[in-house]
């Protein structure tokens, strides 16, 4: 990248493990995740994002969502709700990752013309 922005760099996911493959009690099967974001180590399963969110109202979405209990909620919106961060601490693109490493879906509105 070249020019006034040269050098500078978002705030990104410092460290990423492996996707764990995780079997509960009764036999079914979830995905976890452990990250640290803006210096917060934050250890997620599909089941926690699914739990923490299942009494959130979704906000307006103008860009990224992840679609959680059949609802689609702002990226950024759920994983502050699920991981107790400031939104301003991450980016959308930090979330959608991580989500993504969950298995949830995340797509991107189109805007109509």
């Amino acid at each position: 990248m070249n020019g006034p922005m040269e050098g500078i760099r978002t705030k990104e996911v410092e460290e990423v493990e492996e996707l764990a493959v995780v079997t509960n009690a009764k036999g079914k099967v979830h995905m976890e995740t452990e990250c640290v974001v803006s210096g917060k180590k934050i250890q997620l399963t599909a089941s926690d994002v699914e739990t923490r969110l299942k009494d959130i109202i979704p906000e307006p979405a103008r860009s990224l969502v992840v679609e959680v209990n059949g609802q689609f909620y702002p990226v950024k919106q759920a994983f502050a709700e699920v991981s107790g961060l400031d939104r301003a601490d991450f980016i959308s693109h930090q979330a959608r990752s991580i989500f993504l490493r969950l298995g949830f879906n995340v797509k991107r509105l189109v805007k109509s013309v």
